[in-house]
């Protein structure tokens, strides 16, 4: 009897000792930052644009616990360093919630360190929930002021190497109407596309035709830990759609984790990323 009582007296300090370890490094580790390379094969990619470089920067959260202006700087230095094709930028810019350690940045010194961000075709930006708590317009306008094209239902061409790819980028499902039909309607048919949902949930409803579907707004639950995770993916499809490369019914769609924190300030296992897509042709 007494060896069971040694036993649960030792079990219960462990449990105790990996509790305080995992939540110092919940709160150390949102100040990391990882640049993600990740290779993606698409069954319906060019052979014309193998190589193509997207960076994808989502879930900023500006103004979240280590994300300050400064770190945006830092971010869109190491983002530029890495040479992109094109950059996109999947929403959540600002804290919409106010955690602690937080303070609340405006959106225009935010668009004032994103102007600095270099891609030979441009920078593409779509908003976010977090946006339009706030103030979407204003986000909106905040980053057209600096150059960066803001897409809501809507479609863009680029031609690198002088053959087209359109950049499709939808409206937030969760707080604004998403035109899918619409948007896609003002590609050219046969031609690559990549579509752009701050919210990867939409992603059943996308048609084979689209080459790629970017997403963020998960976090990939921000706790990576299979009985805690499930309950910090703000997805109604729990896990399905939490992060990486995920392909259904012969699509592919890529969810960042995203760089920011929201509700609470913890990330275990969910390091934050800038991601660099580089896309290939199965041919």
């Amino acid at each position: 009897m007494s060896n069971i009582f040694k036993w649960l007296k030792w079990s219960l300090k462990l449990f105790i000792l990996l509790g305080c370890f995992i939540l110092i490094w919940g709160l150390i580790e949102p100040s990391q930052l990882i640049v993600k390379q990740v290779d993606l094969v698409l069954p319906r990619w060019r052979p014309a644009h193998d190589n193509f470089r997207v960076a994808v920067l989502s879930d900023l959260h500006v103004g979240s616990p280590f994300i300050t202006l400064e770190k945006l700087h830092n971010i869109v230095e190491l983002t530029n360093a890495q040479h992109p094709d094109l950059t996109v930028l999947l929403g959540d810019y600002v804290m919409g919630s106010m955690l602690i350690g937080g303070t609340f940045i405006e959106p225009e010194p935010i668009a004032a360190e994103l102007q600095h961000l270099r891609a030979t075709h441009g920078v593409i930006a779509i908003l976010g929930n977090h946006e339009w708590w706030y103030d979407g317009y204003r986000m909106w306008r905040a980053l057209e002021q600096v150059g960066i094209k803001v897409l809501e239902n809507q479609a863009i061409k680029i031609e690198p190497n002088n053959k087209p790819l359109w950049i499709v980028g939808l409206a937030d499902k969760s707080s604004r109407k998403i035109d899918l039909a619409g948007s896609l309607d003002q590609t050219e048919k046969y031609q690559p596309i990549i579509l752009l949902s701050h919210n990867p949930d939409i992603f059943p409803r996308i048609p084979p035709r689209v080459t790629l579907t970017l997403s963020g707004h998960t976090h990939g639950g921000q706790i990576n830990f299979p009985w805690l995770q499930q309950n910090f993916i703000p997805s109604r499809f729990g896990a399905r759609y939490a992060k990486g490369h995920i392909i259904e019914n012969e699509k592919d769609l890529f969810v960042s984790s995203g760089i920011g924190t929201t509700f609470v300030p913890f990330r275990v296992g969910i390091p934050p990323e800038i991601v660099i897509l580089t896309l290939h042709s199965k041919n």
